[in-house]
């Protein structure tokens, strides 16, 4: 018994070294290897031998391209994350809003592994323009969709109206 939760913990383990690995190979081909072997000296890029790469390493133009994007990287994601804080009016995790989108099918993530991390950085984006809003509880960030003034005032009119 003892043996098989080592085995598992060991299985997730190393599931979590490999998704690292392809996280810094993949900042490696953006940004170069120079600027990664300063931050993790210890890391090799080498591929193993009888590997070759399916597709050259990135150009400078593309790298160039890639670093100067847009905020709005992906409007469908956008969309979709807009969607999701207004489903709910109360503070929600990005895993839970990731859910709603997976629930929903708004969206389709290509890389599971990222997929948190672009639901948060596309939030941090409603953030700054003013469409959601963030808070800490203990180590989490919770995000709740903004109301605006001219919502409110809306509101405000419907119900006066409704009397």
């Amino acid at each position: 018994m003892e043996l098989r939760a080592l085995n598992l913990r060991k299985n997730r383990l190393s599931e979590r070294i490999v998704a690292i690995k392809q996280t810094i190979t993949g900042l490696a081909e953006l940004f170069g290897t120079e600027v990664v072997d300063q931050q993790f000296p210890s890391v090799r890029f080498s591929e193993p031998p009888g590997r070759r790469r399916a597709q050259p390493g990135l150009t400078d133009s593309c790298r160039q391209l890639l670093r100067s994007r847009p905020c709005d990287q992906n409007p469908t994601l956008n969309r979709a994350c807009r969607i999701a804080l207004l489903e709910n009016l109360a503070f929600m995790s990005e895993k839970e809003i990731y859910s709603r989108i997976v629930r929903r099918g708004s969206f389709t993530f290509t890389n599971a592994h990222l997929a948190l991390a672009d639901v948060a950085d596309e939030l941090n984006t409603l953030i700054e323009r003013g469409q959601a809003r963030c808070i800490e509880i203990g180590n989490e960030r919770r995000w709740q969709r903004a109301i605006l003034a001219d919502e409110v005032g809306s509101s405000a009119q419907l119900t006066n109206g409704a009397r």
